[in-house]
């Protein structure tokens, strides 16, 4: 059967018709929604503005926003005489970020080492061979010459490059106890580092540092050795997820040194850096809300909190580093949308404690501890125990909760640096 122009017009007419319909149900009509709600969701707004603008006079809201600006400078002032700000590059993975962590890290280690050094009758002897055992100079031969440092470090090099690929278990024992023995030709005692770690996890790793930076100091520049180089031959690894707590239970125990000082302490004769420890508060289950229940347009949403970010929330802290396979597997119906459940608690604060033991005249030791309770920080003691020595010395040993990290707070102000 053929068609007629007429009919064949008609037919066109239609599948026109047909189109325009199947173009308006699927793309103008979201469009239009969208438009729609926005328009409605613009309307809730502007009548919200409108009710609170029409309350207030302008003078009013002016006087509101500056007596906020005045307490919100308060806050900031606050949490930096508390030593709770945090940079926002203690959660940040960006290459750059980790190394200012390590950066601060060595930082507030040579700050430590140069309290020793200050004026007055303090004794650090907690930083001495019978305590962390913190060098200030590399072994005699080698301070005199007697003992080249770089061909130390080049047969250094030469045993790690032969451990990088050997597979043999008698050889590769053998290579480990010729690079123990190249390490005590360097001041290194590989078993007396790794039994620091009765004073803290990370104690070793300071030891570790501290050597590092004598040998860098003595490199000439044209001695090719990098400081990733010397880490590595050193085998340094930093805790990068950890630094924050770390770099601030350091900041505290400068502070406490100095102090200690200032109340005329004889001596700071043992420091434990005792693991950080979270504080958490049990939240009260609320029942859901109605289906189809909404919230009513002339109450706004609460003001943001000031924070950034958890500080556990980068590559490294938790489950593994971004691409080393830290995540879960993704169980059963991975994809799907799920409703999670609401949390049984929230964090609270993280705490560092310190554990100190010195010794003082009675009355300047309770002037020191008196200092620590009532100082423009985070300090309270938990544990104390006091002992007379001899005439008024006692000897105090004190542990000292620091609180290093508050939720919402710490990663909400800048320090200034």
């Amino acid at each position: 059967m053929k068609l007629a122009n007429r009919e064949k017009m008609v037919i066109g007419i239609i599948a026109l018709i047909l189109t325009i319909a199947a173009l308006h149900f699927f793309i103008f009509s979201p469009k239009a929604r969208q438009l729609s709600d926005s328009k409605t969701n613009w309307d809730r707004a502007l009548a919200q503005y409108n009710r609170v603008a029409s309350v207030q006079s302008p003078s009013d809201l002016k006087r509101y926003e500056g007596e906020t600006e005045k307490y919100d400078e308060q806050f900031v002032q606050l949490v930096l005489a508390l030593n709770l700000a945090a940079h926002t590059y203690y959660v940040e993975a960006k290459p750059e970020s980790v190394e200012k962590r390590r950066e601060d890290f060595i930082s507030l280690i040579e700050q430590l080492l140069a309290a020793e050094k200050e004026e007055g009758a303090l004794k650090l002897s907690f930083l001495a061979d019978q305590g962390w055992d913190m060098p200030d100079s590399l072994p005699e031969d080698i301070e005199k010459r007697r003992v080249n440092l770089w061909d130390l470090m080049s047969k250094l090099d030469a045993i790690h490059s032969i451990l990088d690929v050997i597979a043999n278990e008698t050889v590769k024992r053998t290579k480990e106890e010729e690079r123990r023995l190249l390490l005590l030709q360097l001041g290194f005692d590989q078993r007396k580092v790794a039994s620091l770690a009765r004073y803290g996890d990370h104690v070793p790793l300071i030891k570790s540092l501290v050597h590092a930076q004598l040998i860098l100091g003595k490199k000439p520049e044209e001695y090719r050795l990098t400081t990733e180089k010397l880490y590595e031959l050193l085998r340094i690894e930093f805790p990068d997820s950890l630094l924050l707590y770390l770099n601030k239970q350091l900041v505290a125990v400068i502070d406490l040194v100095q102090m200690a000082r200032e109340n005329k302490i004889d001596e700071i004769s043992m420091v434990r850096l005792l693991p950080k420890s979270e504080v958490f508060k049990e939240l009260e289950q609320t029942s859901e809300p109605e289906s189809g229940a909404t919230a009513d347009p002339a109450v706004g949403p609460p003001r943001p909190a000031r924070v950034f970010a958890d500080p556990g929330a980068f590559a490294g802290a938790g489950g593994g580093a971004a691409g080393e396979g830290g995540g879960a597997m993704p169980g059963p119906g991975a994809g799907m949308q799920a409703t999670p459940a609401p949390p049984t608690r929230k964090l609270v604060c993280v705490i560092t404690p310190v554990q100190l033991r010195f010794s003082g005249t009675n009355l300047n030791a309770m002037k020191f501890l008196y200092g620590i309770t009532h100082a423009m920080r985070t300090y309270e003691i938990e544990d104390l125990a006091i002992q007379a020595v001899e005439g008024s010395t006692v000897e105090v040993f004190v542990t000292i909760n620091v609180v290093a990290y508050v939720d919402g707070v710490s990663l909400a102000v800048q320090p200034a640096g």
